[in-house]
Parts: structure tokens; sequence; C-alpha cells
């Protein structure tokens, strides 16, 4: 098949471009899929669609949805990219592999013509969180397959950055370079690492705050939607900290202006988003304070395509005007489906433990686990283990039950552990472990 040329994107400021662009780009992507995906054609035969009749946003709801477990089977079946590949390896750039704390990586493949795409939606992204050319960025993501180390890498190179790529592990002697460096520095890596690296700095006599970081562009779980997260990391560092959002499936989609009004979806022109009841699976409108599920359509990809694929990931919109003027889709993160948990008919997500949890600081940490040690339905309390910076004792071990239970409206056994005693990540922070299937914290 003859090599398609795309001509790149930019941010529209208007939303009718958007909607011209979709309407000319969504029915030639999806005739695309058909032609080259064995995966698509079953499964859209298999729901009695013919593809050629989705024309609009709306007539997408018409299409079943996509699971990654469907991806997975497909690859073993047909490897190595499965019934999504599209184009033959001598078209293929890059192989990379999703991440995430559970679950058998998935590989995505990436022709030339991808990876411009992704290049561009990243750089979107940097610049809507403050990243600017001059900025020398340590780009402390996993570089081993995973797609948040080289291709965001790349995205900071588009936008016009320096990168030092240095990945993950051997905190000390990144200490050590940036001290050499003795220049200001963006560090891009998990919310969590940003504390890990400065308790390292700390156990070698270093002060945090005279390393000279200046910005840090955040991705890769959901801590900078928690407040007193956010906070502890712009004290300790004496830096500003800025959220972006992606998956290892699309890469970088969202992020953070220096409003923080939420997540500004920077995808135009690149993909359909669309918002469902999780449960149910019909669309929601998109309005001020609705809530949902991100469902999201490539309008471009030519390898490891997706048409309606379910991130699980639960948001609410926003729709005042921003002072930055994006006008775009804003959203907040209510937190990750796949880690929700139901107590006695209560949703609890992890990052919502989190919130309750830095609101107590300092008589605790921030850190803390939740083990569910039988399998649902969860008509127990759930174990959340919790490090505390005081003496640990019941009464303190009750206030943070109570706040949990007024915040979330579910009742925990709180177990409280010494200040230091969890892991540390460098990089997704696991917060849910399932006993019950051997998932061990």
């Amino acid at each position: 098949m003859d090599e398609r040329v795309w001509s790149p994107a930019v941010e529209l400021a208007d939303p009718s471009q958007e909607r011209e662009v979709i309407s000319a780009r969504l029915p030639e992507q999806l005739a695309y899929v058909e032609a080259t995906s064995p995966f698509y054609r079953a499964l859209w035969a298999a729901a009695g669609v013919d593809v050629h009749d989705i024309r609009t946003v709306a007539d997408l709801a018409r299409l079943p949805f996509t699971e990654k477990d469907e991806l997975r089977r497909s690859q073993d079946a047909a490897p190595p990219l499965g019934g999504t590949q599209g184009q033959s390896l001598d078209r293929i750039t890059r192989i990379q592999c999703t991440g995430g704390t559970t679950g058998v990586p998935m590989r995505m493949g990436f022709t030339r013509a991808d990876l411009a795409w992704l290049d561009d939606v990243a750089a979107r992204a940097i610049r809507c969180a403050g990243g600017v050319p001059g900025d020398l960025v340590l780009e402390c993501m996993n570089y081993s397959m995973y797609v948040g180390g080289v291709t965001d890498h790349m995205g900071f190179e588009h936008a016009g950055l320096c990168v030092l790529p240095y990945g993950t592990g051997n905190s000390l002697r990144l200490l050590e370079l940036v001290q050499a460096m003795a220049t200001p520095w963006l560090l891009y890596s998990t919310p969590a690492y940003a504390l890990r690296l400065a308790q390292v700095a700390r156990e070698h006599g270093l002060e945090p705050r005279a390393l000279r970081l200046a910005k840090g562009i955040f991705s890769g779980e959901g801590g900078l939607q928690v407040p007193g997260f956010r906070d502890l990391i712009e004290e300790t560092w004496g830096c500003s900290a800025q959220d972006v959002y992606g998956l290892s499936e699309t890469g970088v989609m969202a992020a953070e202006c220096q409003h923080r009004t939420g997540l500004h979806l920077i995808t135009q022109g690149h993909f359909v988003t669309e918002l469902i009841d999780p449960t149910a699976g019909a669309v929601v409108p998109c309005e001020d304070g609705a809530t949902g599920e991100l469902v999201f359509t490539n309008l471009g990809r030519e390898a490891s395509y997706l048409v309606r694929y379910r991130s699980h990931d639960l948001v609410q919109l926003h729709a005042a005007p921003c002072p930055c003027g994006r006008t775009g889709l804003r959203f907040s993160m209510i937190g990750r489906g796949d880690d929700m948990f139901i107590v006695r008919g209560v949703n609890v997500f992890p990052l919502g433990v989190q919130d309750v949890l830095y609101g107590l600081r300092p008589l605790v940490t921030g850190e803390f686990i939740i083990v569910l040690d039988a399998a649902p339905p969860i008509d127990y309390e759930p174990r959340v283990v919790v490090e505390t910076a005081a003496e640990p004792s019941s009464e303190l071990a009750e206030r943070v039950a109570e706040a949990i239970r007024l915040r979330l409206n579910f009742s925990p056994a709180v177990e409280l552990v010494p200040a230091e005693s969890l892991p540390r990540a460098e990089r997704k922070s696991q917060r849910l472990f399932r006993a019950y299937l051997g998932d061990a914290p």
C-alpha cells in the first residue's frame, strides 16, 4: 500500500475547525482500518455494522469498543503486532510496549508518519505545561520498551527543548550529574519519583532546593491531581509541577496550562474523543460537570491503530473558559476504572484515598497501600496500610479511618506503619494489591 501523507495538525482555536477535520478524516481512517485490519473487520462483522456508514462522531456509537485484552489476544494469535498491524515491518520504524503496574505488555508499532503524529501532540502538551526552548530536560522515564521513555523524549526534542536521556534507577548518580552541570533543569518523571529523588538527596546530605530544579513536568500516575501531593513536590524542590496525561497506547494527550484549571485535551486533528458511562457504555454528552470514561479513536495512525478504545480512565469535564484561551475539552481525573473497587456499593479509587491522606499531613507521610484480602463482594473492611510520621497509635489509626469514612463513604481497616516502611517508586506507584489473586505488596 502506498504511504499516506498527512499534513501536520496544529492546535485548533475554533471548535468548528475540529469538526471539519474530523468529518474529513474519520471516514477515511475507518476505511483504511477496514482494508488493513483483520481484527477490526471481524469485530465489526460480528456487530453487524457496515463501517462505510460511519461518517460522524455520533455514528461512532454504532461501533463496538476495543479493549486492551482483545488486542493482546490478537497479538498472541498473529505476532508480532496482531490484527491491527496495518503495515509490513519494512514500513514500521519502531515497536514499543505499554507500561502499567500489572498485565502483560502489549506491543505497539509505529511508522514514520505515526511517530510524526506522536511528536506533534507531545510537543503541544509540553508547550501547554510550560516547557520552552532553552529548558534542559532530564528525562527520567523508563526507556526499556516503554512508550513514555523514547516517545516522550522525542516530543521534548520536537518542542525545541534540550534532552538528557537518563531513564530510571541510580538516583544518586543523577544528583551528582545535576550538581556537576550547575544549571537550572526540568525533571520529567512520575510524580512519585520526584519525592524519591528528594529522599535520596537528603540521605546523602544534599538539600533538594539547592539543586536548581526549576520545573517539573510529570506523567504516568495521577498524583498531581491531589493538591497536597503537588504542594509537597513544589515545597520540597522549589519548582513548579505541571501534570500531563496520556496512555501508552496513544501517547501524550492532555496537559495542564499555567492556570491549572484541569487537563487540556490537545489532540485536535489526531483523535476523536468520546465520554461514556463506564457501566452501560452509552455516550455521555460533553457538558460541564459531566463524568465518565474517556474513549479514543485515531484519525491517522497507520499501524497499531485504535477505534473506540476504552481508556478506563474516569474523568470530570470542565466547560468554563480557561484564561489561557484554549477551547478544547478540559478535564480532571477521578481515577482508573481498573483500580476502582466497590465496598458495599461504594466506588473507591486509590486516588481518593491519597487525597484524604495528604490532607492529614504531617501526621502521616501520605504513603500508603490498599490490600484486598478476599475476592468481591467486598463486604469487609479493606486494609489501608498508612505510613505515619508520628508515633503509631490506636487513636491516630481511628482518626485516619474516620477521615476516610467521612470523605469516601467506606470503612477501612487502617494499619499504621513507621515512616519509610513502604517502598518508594522510581516508576509508577502501585497502590492497590489484590492479595486474593496472589498480588503481594
